[in-house]
């Protein structure tokens, strides 16, 4: 268990108002705060404070992809810890990723939590997408609306046919053998 301090924390409040236009619920049945954790720790410290977190009645917890620190693996690691609290990627960075599978990793991390998990992601910094995951930062922009295009078909369980500029799902001639076939999502 945690000793007071050990853990860097992110803890804030938000109106059951600011909340509903976020969960898209009624916002005039209660009059009280939710509460959201964001923790920069260990694999062990995130696991304990999630527990802790879901215990207390916080709405969600939120991990952070960081150096060292892969989002979609400590989110399955806490959904098995934890039983009521809503669990978050804070950002998954699109480079180290293709979009479906993010898309396919959110859909079973969800699975798991039962409707509870939230998914963010972004871009990086072009110091960590060229640096590290070997990703030209070019065209941010018109990369990101091609990659929540991609992401929400697959989490819409839709057969997954993209042709932009950034991303051709199926693969095509130009960029492969042309062999790819459409494929659905489940």
């Amino acid at each position: 268990m945690l000793a007071a301090g050990e853990a860097r924390v992110l803890l804030s409040f938000t109106t059951i108002d600011e909340a509903a236009v976020i969960d898209g619920e009624s916002a005039g049945h209660a009059d009280r705060s939710r509460a959201h954790l964001l923790a920069w720790t260990g694999l062990d410290e995130q696991v304990d404070l999630a527990r802790v977190a879901d215990d207390l009645g916080f709405s969600s917890v939120w991990v952070a992809e960081t150096w060292g620190h892969d989002a979609v693996g400590m989110l399955g690691y806490i959904a098995a810890a934890t039983t009521r609290i809503t669990l978050g990627a804070a950002m998954v960075q699109m480079p180290a990723r293709h979009p479906t599978a993010v898309g396919m990793a959110a859909a079973t991390i969800n699975e798991l939590l039962r409707g509870r998990m939230r998914l963010g992601f972004g871009l990086s910094g072009p110091q960590v997408s060229e640096g590290w995951y070997e990703v030209p930062f070019t065209a941010p922009l018109g990369r990101t609306r091609e990659y929540v295009d991609v992401v929400r078909a697959v989490l819409a369980n839709q057969t997954v046919q993209y042709h932009g500029e950034h991303f051709r799902i199926p693969s095509d001639e130009s960029r492969g053998l042309g062999l790819g076939k459409p494929r659905p999502s489940t």
